[in-house]
């Protein structure tokens, strides 16, 4: 299978994590889902952080900056 079949309630939307792209509907959408990706999105008015670059430890990683993901809502808003 290439494709999940993914439920978007009505009340948000909803954003692919990797190209930060909004979801064009809501209800049952039909989501691309090769091997190589997981179908992973984000909602909206929701604000995430992480480190982007790829470490072996934890420790290593102990100096690396933040990304912050800003994810708007309807009213262009985030927390």
């Amino acid at each position: 299978s290439t494709s999940v079949s993914v439920y978007f309630p009505a009340h948000a939307i909803w954003y692919n994590y990797y190209t930060l792209v909004s979801v064009a509907n809501n209800g049952n959408v039909a989501v691309d889902a090769p091997l190589s990706v997981l179908p992973l999105f984000l909602r909206g008015g929701r604000i995430i952080h992480r480190r982007d670059r790829p470490r072996r430890s934890s420790s290593a990683m102990a100096g690396d900056p933040y990304t912050l993901v800003i994810a708007l809502d309807q009213t262009k808003s985030a927390n």
